[in-house]
């Protein structure tokens, strides 16, 4: 009796297992890493003011399964709530745009399409890209004050767009700003099978 009691338990084992495939979720890890790549602010030299501020996001998706995975769709959502303001009302939420760039022998290159453009995780690998959504900086509360000093330096090298620190750097050097634009803002990674199936949606809360 207690021989065929081993031997069920060992059979329910094995077919719990077969009937409990391993999920995307799980096979796929995506985390927010450090990069290197710089702030970029857009201003008006003729009025002296800071119009936009562009964030660069390093991401990193591994692929622990036996198979192929694909990250299909990217949407970034721009949390409204915390005094954030945008020009128009398609800015928020999950309608505002940003920027896809991603590592392709070793060369960063800019997606066209708002979507990877290598957008295979081959399995056991890793894939690393860069997502930057962009913020509008109010032209009149305290935002302009912290970065009104970098309006000089467009007007000495003639341009109205510079790139400055990395990210790190800018959030150590600014915090209440960085807090002000990212707080409650997260990301989203629609992820697909080899069957072209969407397995599921991971969504991650952005650090800073």
């Amino acid at each position: 009796m207690k021989i065929k009691l081993i031997i069920f338990s060992f059979s329910l084992g094995i077919l719990l297992s077969c009937s409990s495939p391993r999920s995307a979720k799980n096979s796929i890890q995506i985390e927010q890493i450090e990069t290197n790549i710089p702030v970029i602010i857009l201003g008006d030299t003729v009025n002296n003011k800071i119009l936009r501020c562009r964030i660069p996001l390093a991401f990193k998706a591994t692929n622990s399964s036996s198979r192929s995975k694909y990250i299909q769709y990217i949407h970034y959502y721009y949390n409204e709530n915390y005094g954030k303001i945008y020009l128009d009302k398609y800015a928020g939420g999950w309608k505002g745009s940003f920027r896809v760039s991603q590592f392709i022998n070793n060369e960063l290159k800019i997606s066209d399409s708002g979507r990877l453009i290598e957008k295979e995780i081959n399995n056991l690998l890793s894939q690393e890209f860069i997502i930057e959504p962009s913020y509008d900086i109010d032209t009149c509360k305290k935002e302009q004050i912290t970065l009104n000093a970098y309006v000089q330096r467009m007007k000495d090298l003639g341009t109205n767009t510079l790139q400055i620190y990395t990210f790190k750097e800018f959030k150590e050097k600014n915090p209440l700003l960085i807090r002000t634009l990212l707080e409650g803002d997260s990301i989203s990674f629609n992820i697909f099978n080899n069957e072209n199936k969407s397995d599921t949606l991971i969504v991650l809360p952005i650090k800073y």
